[in-house]
């Protein structure tokens, strides 16, 4: 009997939420985002006559994302007019991807179909209204006006005007924490007062967090499932399989997400019931929150190391019963390839951590934590290669704090930042990536170094000069470096030896008295040390 798939993915999704540059904005766009696949969608199948389990299973419905089976080409095509349909109207600057595909196999439909679905994402979709020359324009998001807001004494789009309409208890926050005595803000604005900042610093970190390796895990568990299919000639094995897949990586990143909230609840003050941070998104391995600065660091490293150890909590009996479908085999054989079956008990987590002021654009910004979390995913992979017994790329960070005015990649960022000239060779101010185990450059190492700067400690400001003269003047900043190790020599002796144990942990120093680069990879970690000592006290004490 010919099976019939749908899937459907909304894309753009960043844009919808960040656009507009307001805090109360993004809360409802996130709180929208979602309950998309939840309240409105069985709406959708209510109106249908749908019925799941009956009529449509799913094997991936989350993170505004739906991959379903249906045992009607009818209904599948009405299933896609009708929920595009809302999709459109509900999120108009979200853009909808979408195919059907109707084969003799459940596993042949859905190879077909994610193979259309990847011709999709790559065509460009018209959004309306399209605005003419004669159209006003919102002046936050620069999409066609529809509407004059009085409480905000400004034109604003349609997008906007509908998150407005939608802020309302959310559900995304609830899967964080859901304490009766505990609040989220949802306005940075000076006079709100609801953020809870330190004093007058209103310093603020986006995050961005994101699974490594599950396209390998998932290819893996495709290639397992269609063993079983075809071993026990039943279809609804790969329903099944994949069901628990999703489920179990939904409940693992909640988990993780809550043990890393832990870290937020215990830096509020005895008398404080708003939380310092805002859930953005948390759905399929992505978790994207708002933090204020002091408590970025700890927070993340909370929730990669929970969100390795949940995944291993909650995926093992997906590995379990797979194992054991295929009659206890721990290995594939594919094209003459080995698949093991291990690879399906665990997940790890990289992320991209961007250091802003509250006023400053969260678009850009986003650009910019996709990127960082992109290039600590990218040196976890480099070391995973160069270490083959490792099963699984390593958890690690990249961070940054914004000094330009403009907001760049962090391609830009090492370009114009961190890369300098010194004798002929290009050197670099930042390590870019920092593991929270052994392996990479140990996060732990740089804390310990962070802890070493203070009153009658080691003097921040001598290390603040010689990274700024790096950029015009290399020998004058060695001469700099000098004198300051001179100075921490006659009055913090023991500082400046703990500094250099933990400096010697970190680069392959030519000298102790050398420019502190690694005379390999002609890398620092000066201005990660600078980025670190230059938040509060307690982001770089807390114990995770």
């Amino acid at each position: 009997m010919p099976s019939t798939v749908y899937l459907f993915e909304a894309r753009a999704i960043q844009k919808y939420l960040f656009e507009g540059g307001k805090l109360r904005d993004m809360v409802a766009a996130s709180d929208q985002l979602d309950a998309l696949c939840n309240k409105p969608l069985e709406e959708v199948f209510t109106t249908l006559g749908l019925e799941e389990n009956k009529d449509i299973w799913f094997s991936r419905r989350a993170g505004g994302s739906i991959y379903a089976i249906l045992n009607s080409a009818d209904h599948a095509k009405d299933l896609s007019q009708l929920w595009s349909l809302y999709v459109r109207k509900h999120f108009p600057s979200v853009e909808v991807v979408q195919v059907l595909s109707t084969a003799n196999s459940i596993m042949d439909a859905m190879k077909d179909g994610f193979e259309r679905l990847a011709e999709q994402r790559n065509r460009l979709s018209t959004k309306f209204p399209i605005a003419g020359p004669l159209v006003r324009r919102s002046p936050r998001t620069a999409n066609p006006a529809v509407a004059w807001s009085e409480s905000r004494k400004e034109w604003i789009d349609e997008a906007t005007q509908i998150k407005q309409k939608t802020l309302n208890r959310s559900s995304l926050t609830r899967k964080f924490s859901d304490a009766p005595d505990q609040y989220w803000p949802t306005n940075l604005d000076t006079d709100s007062g609801d953020f809870p900042f330190i004093n007058n610093d209103r310093s603020i970190a986006l995050i961005h967090a994101d699974g490594n390796g599950l396209g390998e895990l998932l290819r893996v568990l495709n290639t397992a499932v269609r063993h079983i299919v075809e071993k026990t000639a039943n279809e609804h094995t790969y329903i099944e399989l994949y069901q628990e897949f999703s489920k179990s990586l939904e409940k693992a990143m909640q988990k993780a997400a809550q043990i890393a909230t832990n870290v937020l609840l215990d830096a509020r003050k005895n008398d404080e019931s708003m939380i310092p941070a805002r859930p953005l998104v948390l759905g399929g391995d992505d978790l994207t929150i708002l933090v204020r600065a002091d408590l970025a660091i700890p927070f993340t490293q909370a929730f990669c190391l929970a969100f390795e150890e949940q995944t291993q909590q909650y995926l093992s009996p997906l590995y379990d019963t797979v194992k054991s479908k295929l009659g206890g085999k721990d290995e594939l054989t594919v094209e003459g390839k080995t698949l093991k079956l291990t690879r399906l008990k665990t997940l790890t987590a990289c992320a991209g951590v961007c250091f802003i002021k509250s006023n400053q654009p969260f678009l850009q910004a986003h650009d910019l934590v996709e990127s960082l979390c992109k290039e600590a995913k990218k040196q976890s992979r480099q070391w995973q290669t160069n270490n083959t017994e490792l099963d699984c790329i390593p958890s690690s960070i990249s961070f940054h704090q914004v000094a330009a005015t403009m907001i760049e990649d962090v391609r830009s960022v090492r370009e114009h930042e961190w890369q300098i000239p010194v004798n002929g060779q290009t050197h670099e101010l930042s390590l870019g990536c920092y593991g929270f185990k052994d392996g990479l450059a140990n996060l732990a190492t740089l804390q310990t170094m962070a802890k070493l700067f203070g009153e009658n400690k080691l003097n921040r400001n001598g290390l603040r000069e010689v990274a700024s003269l790096l950029k015009d003047s290399p020998s004058k900043a060695h001469r700099r470096y000098k004198r300051w190790r001179e100075i921490a020599a006659e009055t913090s002796s023991s500082y400046l030896t703990d500094f250099d144990s933990q400096l010697a942990s970190l680069c392959d120093l030519e000298a102790l008295d050398a420019l502190p680069f690694d005379k390999h990879t002609r890398k620092s970690p000066l201005i990660d040390l600078l980025t670190i000592t230059a938040l509060p006290s307690q982001s770089i004490e807390k114990e995770v």
